[in-house]
C-alpha cells in the first residue's frame, strides 16, 4: 500500500503564508541578494526549514512599513534642520 504524499506547508506562490526568496523578492520588489542582506543583518526574520529561508508575508510587509516611517523621519528631520 503506498503511503499518501504530505503536502508541503510551503507552496510557491505568491498567495502563500511562507514565500521563498525568488517569491519574496517578487512581492517585495527587491532582489534576492537585497533580502539576504537585510536577513544576514537581522533585519528580516526569517523561517528556516532545513537549509531553506522563508519569510512571513506579514513580516515583510511590517519591515516595509517601519522602512517606510523610518525614511520619512529622516526626512523630516533633513527638512527641519534637526540633527539626526
Amino acid at each position: 500500500m503506498a503511503t499518501p504524499a504530505v503536502e508541503s506547508p510551503v507552496v510557491s506562490t505568491t498567495n502563500s503564508l511562507l514565500l521563498n526568496l525568488l517569491d519574496a523578492s517578487s512581492v517585495s520588489g527587491l532582489t534576492v541578494w537585497q533580502l539576504r542582506g537585510l536577513i544576514a543583518n537581522g533585519e528580516i526574520p526569517v523561517v528556516r526549514v532545513g537549509k531553506k529561508l522563508y519569510l512571513r508575508r506579514q513580516t515583510l510587509t511590517r519591515w516595509a512599513e517601519r522602512a517606510e516611517a523610518k525614511h520619512r523621519a529622516q526626512t523630516y528631520q533633513r527638512r527641519s534642520g534637526r540633527a539626526a
